[in-house]
C-alpha cells in the first residue's frame, strides 16, 4: 500500500490511541492485496561483509477456479499506486497471469467452513491439497 486510508474514518489520526489507530489501519489495509512479495537472503563473506540475493514474487488473489462470481476475491486499488507501479516498470500482466495464486487466511477458513455447512468439506479440502501439490 503506497497510502493507508480508512474508508470508514478517513485518513486515520496520529492522536488516537496506539490500539485504536492500528486497528483502523488494519481494518483498512483488508482492503487491499499484496501484490508483491520480496525476499531478501544474506550469506556472510568474512568478518564484515555480506552477499544479499534478492527475490521478488509477484502475488495474485486467484480465485477458485469454480468458485461462484460472488466468491470472487475483491479489492481497491488507488490510482496513485498504480501510476507508481507502472512508472517503476511493475509488470501488471506478469501479476495477473503468472502471480502466486493467494488468499488470505481467514478467507481461505472461512471458504472452507461454508464449504463444510454446505456438505462439500471433502471435495475442497482434497482440491486444496491437489493445488497445494503441484
Amino acid at each position: 500500500m503506497q497510502k493507508v486510508f480508512c474508508w470508514n474514518a478517513g485518513h486515520v489520526k496520529a492522536s488516537l490511541s496506539c490500539p485504536l489507530r492500528y486497528a483502523k489501519l488494519r481494518d483498512s489495509s483488508h482492503s487491499y492485496v499484496i501484490n508483491q512479495f520480496g525476499l531478501s537472503c544474506f550469506k556472510a563473506e568474512g568478518a564484515a561483509a555480506y552477499t544479499a540475493s534478492t527475490f521478488n514474487f509477484y502475488i495474485f488473489p486467484e480465485p477458485l477456479k469454480d468458485a461462484q462470481q460472488s466468491q470472487s476475491r475483491k479489492f481497491l486499488s488507488d490510482s496513485g499506486s498504480l501510476s507508481f507501479l507502472a512508472s517503476q516498470n511493475f509488470d501488471f500482466n506478469k501479476w495477473i497471469y503468472k502471480g502466486i495464486p493467494f488468499l488470505p487466511a481467514r478467507e481461505r477458513q472461512r471458504r472452507i467452513q461454508d464449504a463444510v455447512r454446505a456438505g462439500q468439506g471433502d471435495l475442497v479440502i482434497s482440491r486444496i491439497i491437489t493445488f497445494i501439490s503441484k
